[in-house]
């Protein structure tokens, strides 16, 4: 579901990492008047090209006109000057008390943008019920190569579109598990390696000595609070919390659960996992534990990566591999995330100008320029993938990416339901680690009053994402 972009993958508490991602990344973009095209089914569909003089209007809705200038704007027109661009600035229309999602449909209804900027979560939604252009035609058309794009980008897309190509992006976001080779080499401790699982993570991360030199094994990063350290070694091993075709909570009810909450418990209660007491400790304050080796791995971005460049004279010795995966699987990752997709909208009477753009967007040009501004996240062309003082950066990208999520078919549930949920499932899990509950009992509450919850939601009419 998406997240606050520049990059900072902590976010202070869960919904806000459901919609705070949905909300940059729903903004829309539009180019207008010029050449319609088919359907999204029609595999035929041809756009005839722009003239050299002919003059045609872009118009789009995006956070700011500033900002979209800065990032796309300016580099865009450069290229196509006879395209003039328009930006409805969504900061000003969308309240900060209104639904985001629900606020940011209705402006696509109303504005009806030729090209729309989509989170993954939203842009599986729009593809699926039939509100975007498929691009394979328009790709074959004009030649466009994107051969140089990281298959694990372009799969993913197409997994999302149910095998076909919807959106092109320009960068991709991902994590890894960052370690601290100093610490490993002081206490005798066998380096991590690719494709580890929950359980070997943790098992590593007892072997540092938490209690008597407050050397912390493992900080789980943005996984920082129970709730959502579960959750990440759930939606690893493929597990959802919701059928959503019977909106159903699907938790008591499922074997694979109890196993992940008591690895999680352990985790905890061991004291070699770092438990940050306060919103502050758990955003800024791990970065500054593993910058002064309290603590020997971390789940990070490039976030992380750009702090230890920062200081690099006194940052630790450090490498990264993959997050941990699941032990059935471990060729697959669900921390591959795109926070901008770039599609041509359905009802679009400008299909051709609006392909130039979204051309553009997932160009060599644009990449090559993107890699030199750096605007957090790795871009999607290959040629631009580069290792920094030797390091396995590979980490980021070598999996591919899982289709599964924890809340899959999300316009389904209502939206909703996702905060009070998860602020009972932190609570939940809180009695399994102080022991006023067993882990049967959480598991039984969770069922019971999740589907509460969610038959409450569903009652009120609310609608889920990517719906009007």
């Amino acid at each position: 579901m998406g997240a606050r972009i520049k990059y900072d993958c902590h976010f202070d508490d869960a919904m806000k990492k459901v919609v705070s991602i949905l909300l940059s990344s729903v903004l829309a973009v539009c180019m207008l008047a010029g050449c319609e095209g088919s359907k999204p089914s029609d595999s035929k569909q041809v756009l005839k090209p722009l003239g050299k003089n002919d003059k045609t209007t872009i118009k789009l809705m995006y956070e700011s006109e500033e900002l979209f200038f800065s990032k796309y704007g300016n580099l865009f027109n450069a290229k196509y000057p006879n395209i003039d661009i328009q930006v409805i600035a969504t900061r000003d229309i969308i309240a900060p008390d209104k639904d985001a999602i629900k606020e940011t449909n209705r402006l696509v209804e109303e504005q009806t943008p030729d090209v729309i900027i989509l989170g993954m979560d939203v842009f599986e939604s729009y593809a699926n019920d039939g509100k975007l252009y498929e691009l394979d035609s328009f790709i074959a058309q004009d030649r466009n190569d994107i051969s140089g794009m990281l298959p694990a980008v372009t799969d993913l897309l197409r997994a999302k579109g149910g095998g076909k190509l919807y959106g092109l992006p320009h960068t991709f976001f991902s994590s890894a598990l960052f370690y601290n080779k100093d610490l490993f080499d002081k206490y005798g401790v066998p380096v991590p390696n690719d494709q580890m699982s929950w359980d070997d993570v943790i098992r590593l991360s007892k072997r540092f000595p938490a209690d008597a030199e407050k050397v912390y094994g493992f900080y789980p990063g943005y996984y920082g609070r129970p709730l959502e350290l579960v959750k990440a070694m759930a939606e690893t091993r493929g597990l959802s919390l919701v059928d959503s075709d019977n909106l159903r909570v699907n938790i008591a009810d499922n074997d694979s659960w109890k196993p992940i909450f008591e690895l999680a418990i352990d985790a905890w209660k061991s004291g070699s996992v770092y438990r940050p007491m306060t919103e502050l400790e758990r955003v800024g304050g791990a970065y500054g534990l593993f910058l002064s080796s309290k603590v020997a791995m971390m789940i990070d971005s490039t976030n992380l990566m750009e702090r230890l460049k920062e200081n690099k004279q006194t940052a630790p010795s450090w490498d990264v591999v993959t997050v941990p995966v699941d032990p059935k699987n471990r060729e697959i990752t669900n921390s591959i995330n795109i926070y901008e997709v770039f599609a041509i909208n359905q009802k679009s009477t400008n299909a051709r100008a609006a392909w130039e753009f979204v051309k553009f967007i997932g160009s060599d040009d644009f990449a090559k320029w993107n890699a030199k501004a750096y605007q957090g996240g790795f871009p999607v062309r290959t040629g631009y993938l580069k290792n920094v003082d030797g390091k396995h950066l590979e980490a980021f990208y070598k999996l591919r990416p899982s289709n599964q999520s924890l809340y899959n078919d999300t316009h389904q549930i209502p939206l909703s339901f996702y905060n009070p949920f998860e602020e009972m499932f932190n609570q939940e899990i809180k009695h399994a680690i102080n022991g006023s509950k067993t882990v049967d009992q959480v598991l039984v509450t969770l069922q019971q009053k999740g589907q509460d919850m969610l038959n409450q939601a569903k009652m009120k009419g609310d609608t889920g994402i990517g719906t009007k």
